[in-house]
């Protein structure tokens, strides 16, 4: 997840890009042909005019120089009544940081206390459990099975790993290969691992050989779809082995990942001890809880460590690190063996200008409470202040999505500034989605909008009309959550809900771009 000092390197590269792309500063390509349109069924208006969108592609009328605006007043109600409050000020509600997951999160942490439990029976252990855990990207999946699976089970009763890596492994021996993810006839935007040969059950026969009472897989959504159900099959049927007298397999990744085979399964699996969690963000409400956001990202990121009188480098705790910030991060007196990686976030006026956001948008508040949206919010907002730009609220979402795009490229394969290969045709199609179902009125009151097994986003890309599923384009992007335990047709939300209006107005800037170019010279 330490992805900020490469984000770092091309941030002054990357937001102008985007600035281009997303926000109408450049065509969609240099000819005019990278141009998204939507279908629910494939087909292309012929005549330029998307129904869907209810906007002109780049094929206008001279006839006219405006292009119609979608109203984003209800995605701005629906982000008031969605994202969290400001904060205020008071002290620290919890100690440390897993802490304040557990709070939002309370029967995930009875369910892994009941398992503890059942391991410490005597005369020996008993029972057979499989706990599924979904969440969106970066809420926090993989810390909270460090801290719980580092720290509370026997570390020699354990097995960890992270299934995109055994799937690596794999493809060295043959057993997996790149398959095309987000693709479309000849065109590949993005490629995951998959297993050639899903006649064996090497997972199964992986697990058994490890000879351990956990388990714990994480990472199920880094690889192929088409991976999924075989996945989650063999390690249920692991799980549920009646030779086996006790076990527990804990699996984590996004929503997405789980639906089909949950929706299956879950009769099956109704007689045995099998849940699936959507894992809550924590939720951070008070200037002290703020410091232990900090506290936690400065450890962390920076190594941040003291030495009081004498003694071992060890980790600073709360109630000293909350002294230090307000000294002014001094390195005098009790705090002259502070240790850290430079950096310029241990600042007053950085601080400061995060805490003043945290208690005005809630915006920023909801990307802290994303564990690797805390990190980026935390960048870019230190970047603004270093270089004393006031608070922008397009600015900073834009390079948000920078952020979370880059990101995607180092799981999911996704364009970014890292990968630059259809960036454009790619952000097109996200803003398309984001359009469709705005302009349907199918989004609900908390943000959620229903993606048909068959809804299609289609694109112009080098003179031929391409057609890509709209959730293949929204379950690699990391900018979604959706819940896997409800049945029927998925309901999907942009997260950070903000997203879809980035995206919507995003849309709006480069069709009157493209209006613009096709008007030719004359255009105001």
């Amino acid at each position: 997840m330490k992805h900020g000092a490469s984000v770092d390197r091309c941030l002054h590269l990357l937001i102008p890009l985007t600035l281009a792309i997303a926000g109408g500063c450049g065509s969609s390509s240099a000819d005019g042909e990278d141009a998204a349109l939507l279908r629910t069924d494939g087909a292309v208006d012929r005549a330029g005019l998307d129904p869907h969108v209810g906007q002109q592609s780049s094929n206008v009328s001279p006839a006219s120089n405006a292009v119609a605006r979608l109203d984003t007043s209800l995605l701005r109600e629906i982000e008031l009544r969605v994202l969290p409050s400001p904060i205020i000020n008071g002290p620290n509600r919890h100690a440390e940081l897993p802490d304040y997951y557990w709070a939002e999160n309370r029967l995930l942490r009875d369910r892994l206390e009941s398992v503890k439990k059942a391991f410490r029976s005597e005369p020996a252990p008993a029972g057979r459990t499989l706990t599924l855990v979904a969440g969106a990207a970066g809420v926090g999946k993989t810390f909270i099975k460090g801290s719980v699976f580092d720290k509370d089970f026997p570390k020699a009763a354990t097995c960890k790993f992270d299934i995109r890596e055994l799937y690596d492994e794999w493809a060295e021996e043959g057993i997996t290969t790149d398959k095309e993810d987000l693709a479309t006839d000849d065109l590949v935007i993005s490629r995951l691992k998959s297993v050639t040969d899903k006649s064996q059950p090497r997972l199964r026969e992986y697990l058994e050989s490890r000879g351990a009472s956990f388990y714990v897989i994480d990472s199920l959504d880094e690889i192929h779809a088409d991976d999924h159900v075989w996945v989650l099959e063999q390690v249920a049927d692991f799980a549920f082995h009646r030779d086996r007298q006790f076990v527990h397999v804990a699996v984590f990744g996004r929503g997405f990942a789980f639906r089909e085979f949950w929706i299956k399964r879950k009769e099956q699996l109704g007689h045995s001890d099998a849940e699936l969690y959507l894992l809550n963000p924590p939720a951070f409400s008070t200037t002290g809880d703020l410091t232990v956001s900090s506290w936690n990202y400065h450890t962390w990121k920076y190594d941040l460590a003291w030495a009081p009188d004498g003694k071992e480098t060890s980790k600073m705790p709360l109630d000293v690190y909350s002294r230090w910030v307000e000294s002014g991060f001094s390195r005098q007196g009790t705090f002259q063996t502070v240790t850290c990686e430079d950096n310029n976030s241990m600042r007053p006026a950085v601080q400061n200008a995060l805490a003043q956001c945290a208690s005005e948008h809630q915006a920023v508040c909801g990307a802290l409470c994303n564990l690797a949206g805390n990190s980026m919010i935390r960048e870019i907002l230190e970047r603004e202040t270093l270089e004393r730009r006031p608070y922008d609220e397009c600015q900073i979402g834009r390079a948000y999505l920078d952020r979370w795009l880059v990101r995607e490229t180092k799981v999911h394969d996704r364009p970014s500034i890292e990968k630059p290969d259809h960036l454009d045709l790619y952000l097109s199609l996200l803003e398309c989605v984001a359009v469709r179902y705005l302009r349907e009125s199918a989004i609900d009151d908390r943000g959620y909008f229903p993606v048909r097994e068959n809804d299609v986003v289609t694109a112009m890309h080098e003179g031929r009309e391409r057609a890509f599923r709209v959730r293949n384009v929204l379950d690699g992007s990391g900018l979604i959550i959706t819940d896997p335990r409800v049945a029927g047709v998925a309901k999907y939300r942009f997260e950070p809900i903000s997203i879809q209006r980035l995206l919507v107005e995003a849309h709006g800037e480069r069709m009157a771009k493209e209006q613009r170019l096709a008007l030719g010279p004359c255009a105001k």
